[in-house]
């Protein structure tokens, strides 16, 4: 079977477009409690100087569809020693370190092997420099022409070079403004990162 090649294209017009639109779309969706529970993530982990992993995992998974299983886990290990594999990563994280696809695999093992999952709680970590990963974000960036099948949000390579576009459109230094005035709807500071994930996440909505 011939290995799919998938290349993101991101017409720069329309995402500002987008960008520019984002605050209206975003009140309609500030009551969920994705929106309203995200800058008590976001202050969990930036406040804490240990870590405590099980707790933070455990909430991450209140933003997906399906509950924690620590028991997809590698029946040779036992959970706190593939937990304390994972905390040098999450603390290197933390302190700005980057993530290569070796380290990914084993969060992501951890996290039901969900990269959905996995780009979470490194967003909590680290909202500098990870941007959440989904289906909505998989639509806006192939432009609704791919399905986001579940072998495609879960290819880590695909996941860094999301992460490396959105670092090369915060560089650029042009959503400022706009930025802002998402701050005014959601009540708080969210970084380039997130402001850029929440325009593909909103624009990439398969009702669109």
């Amino acid at each position: 079977m011939k290995k799919e090649i998938i290349k993101f294209s991101l017409n720069n017009h329309k995402f500002m477009e987008d960008a520019f639109a984002t605050s209206n779309e975003l009140k309609q969706e500030q009551e969920s409690t994705y929106f309203f529970t995200y800058i008590e993530f976001i202050s969990f982990f930036k406040n804490k100087e240990t870590l405590d992993i099980i707790i933070g995992m455990c909430f991450t998974y209140s933003w997906m569809p399906t509950g924690l299983d620590f028991k997809k886990l590698d029946n040779k290990k036992n959970i706190e020693t593939s937990i304390n594999e994972i905390i040098p990563l999450f603390n290197s994280v933390k302190n700005g370190g980057k993530l290569y696809e070796r380290e990914l695999e084993m969060i992501k093992k951890i996290f039901n092997n969900s990269l959905i999952g996995t780009s979470k709680i490194l967003h909590f970590l680290n909202p500098e420099n990870y941007a959440i990963w989904d289906s909505r974000v998989f639509r806006y960036l192939t432009n609704h022409k791919l399905k986001p099948h579940t072998y495609r949000l879960e290819n880590i390579p695909l996941y860094l070079s999301y992460l490396c576009l959105v670092k090369e459109i915060a560089e650029r230094g042009e959503l400022f403004d706009m930025k802002k005035d998402v701050e005014k709807v959601t009540g708080y500071k969210i970084t380039d990162f997130r402001f850029i994930e929440l325009v593909m996440f909103i624009n990439g909505n398969s009702q669109k």
